[in-house]
């Protein structure tokens, strides 16, 4: 996935950085598509938090160069929601494996944060007038204003799902009860077409591998790539959550198909652990002895 999204930032960075320096039509990608693209970018950023502590150096090369054209190529689609996500998956990562101690890896935790944070601010700085930024800044000004259409299906979906909260409308049917094709939300396209038990039940999936990652986490607190690598995974979760606020993410088949992986991959290990644990326990009390080798 990060080889694969590397090819595509670079020829989004190449194609797109006239556009990038002065505004302009968004690059769509090979999906012909702006938020598609943003969102395969989005992925291939997934997938390098989750490989980055484990990886060598020439894969941490690689990552790190392919977050470098993911930057240019995402101010030239303009995927607001994908640029979002990414910066809070990574922000998370961060809290994540510092959280801890923090006061003891300060030296650790300033320099990522930076490097987190810097991105945005040479977005704001030096690119005004890319798609991404210009486009956020529209959405801040609607808010304002209450003059943004994003804004407006998100208050028309709200004010459907008042109107029915437990068994919504019907997935799919939100064209026919509004002027606007979809919601631009897994929230409220959620909400709206099947209530809120739909909704908590959805995202049930995203509590549940986030619990057994957790318990995955205390059981290799003291291996630094296990560790990192299951934060990565926790990072990912919540990056996708927050890209459900702008993109229908239980329609996307590579989301769908890592919170499953993740939770299969979760249930397999911990149950053999228990299994491991059990053995040994019963070939310590045949021995005689009280130590738990598990």
């Amino acid at each position: 996935i990060v080889l694969g999204a590397f090819v595509l930032a670079l020829s989004g960075a190449v194609l797109g950085y006239a556009t990038v320096q002065g505004g302009g039509a968004r690059v769509e990608g090979l999906a012909q598509q702006a938020n598609a693209f943003g969102t395969s970018l989005f992925h291939g950023m997934l997938a390098g938090i989750i490989l980055f502590a484990y990886a060598g150096r020439t894969w941490k090369l690689i990552i790190g160069l392919y977050g470098g054209a993911a930057f240019i190529a995402m101010l030239a689609s303009g995927s607001r929601g994908a640029a979002f996500a990414t910066v809070v998956a990574l922000l998370i990562y961060v809290w994540l494996q510092y959280c801890r101690q923090p006061w003891r890896k300060a030296r650790a935790v300033l320099p990522a944060v930076i490097v987190i944070i810097a991105p945005v601010l040479v977005a704001v700085k030096m690119f005004p007038d890319s798609p991404l930024v210009t486009r956020f800044t529209e959405l801040i000004e609607g808010r304002i204003g209450a003059t943004s259409g994003r804004w407006d299906i998100y208050r028309h979906a709200w004010e459907l799902f008042l109107s029915h909260p437990f068994r919504g409308t019907g997935m799919g049917t939100f064209r026919a009860y509004s002027q606007y094709v979809y919601t631009h939300s897994t929230f409220f396209d959620l909400l709206v077409g099947a209530g809120v038990v739909a909704f908590a039940l959805y995202y049930a999936l995203y509590v549940y591998a986030w619990i057994l990652l957790t318990k995955l986490v205390r059981v290799y607190a003291r291996i630094a790539t296990c560790r990192g690598t299951l934060n990565g995974c926790r990072a990912v979760l919540v990056g996708l959550a927050a890209h459900g606020a702008f993109r229908a993410v239980y329609c996307q088949k590579i989301a769908t198909c890592l919170i499953a992986a993740l939770i299969g991959f979760a249930v397999r290990h911990l149950w053999e652990l228990r299994q491991y644990r059990r053995s040994s326990l019963e070939y310590n009390a045949m021995r005689g002895g009280t130590e738990d080798h598990a």
